[in-house]
């Protein structure tokens, strides 16, 4: 037969600190044996009169990714135009190349993409106007 080891004896667990009731006081990090733990950021101004830096939500500020020259070309390539419908320029269409068209507002991909790149530029710059000057103005 085999032999049965003898049982171990019980361990001794000390039972969880209880969990103190919420208050206003700030939270403290814990390490993983509840053990207060110092913040390595540093802890917010006690002053609450100092006003917060304004700072955009993020989910309100776009991501602007340059396009390449390989995406102006391929865009280019598909020799699509698509019509953007803005709140502070009405419509505009994004075309390969201009096509002098007077019906209706166009923008270049290219052009387009250097817009974008000078609004990024300049946070919370954004396009409110797209006039093309008339003919007989352009010198």
């Amino acid at each position: 037969g085999h032999a049965v080891p003898e049982p171990l004896p019980p361990v001794e667990v000390e039972p969880p600190p209880p969990t103190p009731p919420p208050s206003s006081a700030p939270e403290v990090d814990r390490d993983l044996f509840g053990q207060p733990v110092k913040r390595t950021s540093p802890a917010r101004p006690q002053h609450d009169d100092a006003p917060e830096p304004r700072r955009p939500p993020e989910q309100d500020v776009p991501v602007v990714r340059n396009l390449t020259d390989e995406d102006v070309a391929s865009f280019k390539a598909l020799g699509v135009e698509v019509c953007l419908a803005t709140e502070g320029c009405g419509d505009v269409w994004l075309v390969p190349e201009y096509t002098g068209r007077d019906d209706r507002k166009e923008i270049s991909v290219r052009d387009a993409a250097t817009l974008a790149a000078v609004c990024s530029a300049f946070p919370g710059a954004r396009v409110t106007s797209y006039e093309r000057p008339a003919a007989d103005d352009a010198s």
